[in-house]
């Protein structure tokens, strides 16, 4: 049993840790995926310059400025600020928005970090998971990548905007896919007339609420662009796992029941969800 304020220890390549609930989420999901991701990100390198597996980018949210934290076996410092072409005046005043771990750190042993902990510090929601300190003075505090940016499309955008020329020449279309929690199209929230207390915090309760919406309806404007810019046709997918709203809400239990995990795998036959698969299909033949 692990508490909020570990006392034991473990060793990691001659560095010494705190068995924390970081460490047995690690040891969970490497039990629970037999091993198959216990390797250093490193070693997915090759692996992805030969494409014999897709290239892979991890985020995460640097608390102490909001930048994003990126997680790759490959030199990615093309991504660290927006990416202009033709850059011109002001626009060279970008400001860099993100930090490369593995360029950063590289003299902190990033060589050595596991991919499951890059997974983790992807996803190390605030309170269930403690943040993740790394080695520096003051210490950058990073956590969960949809603290910044929930869906993942500010990045492949991104990646998308360096990549155009190629990918106009080489290519017949590009297709996004976003796997969701939630229906992206939501109605309008009607609520009855507000007492004066909740009158007072219904500015903030309303930004902490639809912290998400605002993200989809920055990405929307983020894809809008691309559309404008581009030769090739850009598709965008979504997968729901609740279109009807009478499914009952995700479970955020790191310990789902039989029924919990049938109740997941229902959610794919959902008509959208296959409508979706159906489109990809096409898509890729």
């Amino acid at each position: 049993m692990i508490s909020f304020f570990p006392v034991q220890k473990f060793e990691y390549k001659n560095q010494v840790y705190y068995k924390d609930r970081g460490y047995m989420f690690n040891k969970e999901v490497n039990e629970n995926t037999h091993y198959f991701m216990d390797k250093l990100l490193t070693d997915y390198k090759k692996p992805e310059q030969q494409a014999t597996i897709p290239m892979m980018i991890l985020s995460a949210t640097i608390i102490n400025d909001q930048r994003y934290l990126f997680f790759s076996p490959q030199s990615i410092s093309y991504l660290i600020k927006p990416y202009v072409q033709n850059t011109k005046g002001y626009l060279k005043d970008l400001s860099t928005d993100a930090v490369e771990y593995n360029h950063f750190f590289k003299n902190k042993g990033a060589a050595n970090l596991n991919f499951v902990d890059a997974l983790r510090t992807n996803a190390t929601y605030p309170y269930i998971m403690p943040a993740v300190y790394l080695p520096t003075q003051p210490a950058v505090k990073a956590m969960d990548a949809g603290i910044r940016e929930n869906s993942g499309l500010a990045v492949s955008t991104r990646f998308y905007s360096v990549f155009k020329d190629w990918i106009d020449s080489c290519t017949s279309g590009v297709v996004f896919i976003s796997i969701r929690v939630d229906n992206k199209l939501r109605e309008f929230d009607n609520k009855e007339k507000e007492s004066m207390v909740n009158s007072f915090l219904s500015p903030l309760g309303s930004i902490l609420n639809n912290f998400i919406l605002l993200q989809d309806y920055n990405s929307d404007v983020s894809l809008a662009y691309l559309e404008n810019s581009s030769k090739t046709d850009i598709s965008v997918l979504n997968f729901n796992y609740d279109q009807t709203k009478k499914r009952k809400k995700a479970s955020m239990s790191w310990h789902l029941t039989a029924l919990e995990k049938q109740d997941i795998q229902d959610a794919f036959k959902q008509e959208n969800n296959q409508q979706m698969l159906q489109k990809l299909k096409v898509m890729l033949k």
